[in-house]
């Protein structure tokens, strides 16, 4: 079903226009855990694609993977928000967000903007035999955006930072936020008639 948010009336914010695939079907709850020596983790594409093909944002059960993506209104204290657990709260904040469908989003030029994934990553995939282990855990982006940014910079292949939101020995997934905010930390601005798709997510763990 098209899904289409007016949220701005000058600025395309375009979305995975081609689903890229997934690669790996990212662990499954049933695959035992086989703790490893840390000199032999290597890191690994567990996930990857674009949120269209996220299975309406979820995974699937027992696997790591992308939840959702936001444009974010940018943040002075990335730590403290982007450490939100609750995807509604961020929902209600962002300027744009997307889960699992392709659609078409408008944003207002000179906004300045966060690009934040939400990403989440099963025992398979960053657990040490007695707790999960975030800096095992990393997302990259890539955005086709033609010269769309005002501070001229583009995203290819980049990591986010890493905002771990919910890393609680009792659950079966570590939750974590990601989040872009341009090379000056100021956040993304679109230019007049400017637009940019996000080719590419990809959700990797050292194991």
């Amino acid at each position: 079903m098209e899904k289409e948010k007016k949220l701005g009336k000058k600025k395309t914010f375009l979305l995975a226009i081609l689903v890229v695939g997934m690669v790996w079907a990212a662990g499954s709850g049933l695959i035992p855990h086989i703790e490893q020596d840390p000199t032999t983790l290597e890191w690994k594409v567990v996930w990857e694609g674009n949120f269209a093909s996220a299975a309406e944002a979820d995974p699937g059960s027992g696997a790591t993977g992308f939840l959702e993506i936001f444009c974010y209104p940018h943040d002075g204290d990335p730590g403290t928000t982007y450490a939100e657990n609750n995807s509604a709260t961020l929902e209600a904040a962002a300027l744009a967000y997307a889960s699992a469908d392709n659609f078409e989003e408008d944003l207002d030029s000179e906004t300045a903007f966060d690009i934040v994934v939400r990403a989440r990553f099963n025992q398979t995939h960053c657990w040490d035999g007695s707790k999960f282990v975030d800096t095992r855990c990393r997302c990259k982006i890539t955005t086709s955006n033609g010269g769309a940014w005002l501070d001229g910079e583009d995203i290819s292949d980049v990591e986010g930072t890493a905002v771990v939101s919910a890393n609680e020995t009792a659950y079966d997934f570590i939750y974590i936020n990601f989040y872009w905010n341009a090379e000056d930390n100021n956040g993304y601005q679109l230019l007049d008639d400017g637009s940019f798709d996000v080719t590419e997510i990809s959700i990797e763990a050292k194991f």
